[in-house]
């Protein structure tokens, strides 16, 4: 009787979830035909009931191992699957992986759902991503973008051109951080409609950041995180959109963050490099937009952040 007890305890520890099933079916047969264990202990069915305990065990064990691989191999052939990429200490986009563990994915979710994402049409796209991830992957942030929206639409007094949405309403990024309660940490990025609508395209997009910041942070006191400029492809410059002027401006916020106290997040090298520009299977219309693998690599990076912060 003892050992039934014991293969019934090891039934549930070691086999998974699934085990519990052929755990309650053996009571159940039990029951069922009104046998209890003191009844076949005392006929002499002890040592049957004891070799039927242990067919149950082993094929609970045998199957829940059999499932458990399967789903292993899903995980590893889904290049989407939840991890988190490191990017090298050097920058250079090298990048490492691990499966993250439930308690971990719900400090990143909870982390991320007093989060405001604001920026462009690459930033919008990453919106799209998370939404086709479900409302509560990365705990369900705010997304305050729009297509073509640049520093200079943000910083522009009076009524602009291309503004974020926020609760139905075209709104300042100030304004709508001010009124969404729950925020407490704004991530930025911009810079891709920045270079060509100013006249020093690294100085003057910098400069702009640094007032919008301001701005933010007149109305209410939030943790405020850069997202680098990502690259654009390789050989594809427009005008002051180049790589390397990519490169000047996120060395520029990188100091200035670094300065400030302010997060900053490199997924330009994590998509990328400044030699080569955007990689090509991260990079959906030959030019600076972005592919569903590439955002998936952002949500990594973002992952990692998270439980580095």
């Amino acid at each position: 009787m003892e050992k039934i007890k014991h293969l019934f305890l090891q039934l549930l520890k070691k086999a998974g979830p699934k085990a519990l099933i052929f755990a309650v079916a053996f009571i159940f047969m039990i029951t069922l035909t009104g046998i209890s264990l003191v009844k076949i202990h005392s006929t002499g069915g002890m040592a049957k009931a004891v070799k039927d305990a242990e067919i149950a065990y082993n094929y609970a064990v045998e199957k829940d191992n059999k499932n458990n691989n399967i789903q292993q191999e899903d995980k590893e052939d889904d290049p989407e699957f939840p991890g988190t990429v490191t990017p090298s200490p050097d920058q250079t986009g090298e990048v490492q992986t691990y499966a993250l563990s439930e308690e971990q994915l719900a400090f990143i979710n909870d982390y991320y759902s007093t989060s405001a994402f604001v920026g462009d049409s690459v930033m919008l796209g990453f919106s799209q991503y998370c939404e086709q991830k479900g409302e509560e992957f990365l705990g369900g942030p705010l997304f305050l973008v729009a297509g073509s929206f640049s520093l200079r639409n943000a910083l522009i007094e009076g009524d602009s051109p291309v503004l974020p949405t926020f609760k139905g309403e075209k709104t300042r990024v100030e304004d709508a951080v001010e009124k969404a309660e729950d925020i407490d940490k704004v991530f930025l990025f911009f810079g891709i409609n920045d270079f060509n609508v100013v006249q020093d395209p690294v100085n003057d997009v910098f400069e702009n950041y640094v007032e919008l910041i301001g701005k933010i942070l007149d109305r209410k006191s939030v943790q405020i995180n850069v997202i680098s400029t990502t690259y654009i492809l390789n050989g594809k410059d427009n005008l002051n959109l180049t790589n390397e002027n990519i490169v000047a401006l996120n060395e520029k916020m990188k100091s200035f963050c670094e300065i400030e106290g302010f997060g900053y997040i490199n997924i330009a090298d994590a998509t990328g490099d400044s030699a080569t520009g955007l990689k090509e299977e991260y990079c959906s219309d030959q030019y600076v937009h972005q592919t569903t693998q590439a955002y998936g690599v952002w949500a990594n990076v973002l992952q990692n952040y998270a439980l580095s912060d």
